[in-house]
């Protein structure tokens, strides 16, 4: 089967909710042919089945190789969402707006980002409590930890994705 015929049977299981086989489907597509459109779908299958670290993954990629695939960068947003990646989330729901200012869906994702960042918020002040008496007592080696990660404004997530420094090599 050819790269193309993978990914269409791969949208026809995904209309079934079929999610195991689409994602095995699109897999196979990927790996004869490189395609944003299977790497988007990809995402979404992983998003379907709650694997949010795999479908940012895909996501990602897909942005990577086409800034202009908008589907990629909507389900991107949704799972940096899910993984409390913020500030990546809010990031490509700028820009998704700024495409399409109308777009119900991105005004919905828009709305849910910014609930959870005022939920999170007081997470933030706690950190910089937090930095702050590391600082006092002395402890040079964990203020420095500490400040890079505040001062590069790394989002680690929920524990279950990948750090950010991993794949930016800041660290």
């Amino acid at each position: 089967m050819s790269a193309v015929e993978l990914r269409t049977r791969g949208n026809d299981f995904f209309k079934r909710r079929m999610f195991h086989e689409d994602i095995k489907c699109y897999r196979e597509s990927l790996q004869l042919s490189v395609s944003t459109l299977t790497q988007a779908n990809l995402a979404e299958a992983h998003l379907q089945q709650g694997d949010f670290k795999s479908a940012y993954g895909m996501a990602d990629a897909a942005v990577t190789n086409d800034e202009g695939n908008v589907k990629a960068r909507y389900r991107r947003a949704r799972a940096a969402l899910k993984l409390g990646l913020l500030r990546q989330a809010r990031l490509d729901c700028k820009k998704l707006l700024e495409g399409d200012p109308n777009n119900t869906e991105f005004r919905k994702l828009s709305d849910e980002i910014a609930n959870e960042t005022s939920r999170v918020q007081p997470y933030h002040v706690t950190q910089c409590e937090t930095i702050e008496r590391i600082f006092q007592t002395g402890n040079t080696v964990e203020f420095s930890e500490c400040l890079c990660l505040s001062l590069r404004d790394l989002e680690l997530g929920k524990g279950n994705s990948r750090p950010a420094w991993q794949t930016s090599h800041l660290l």
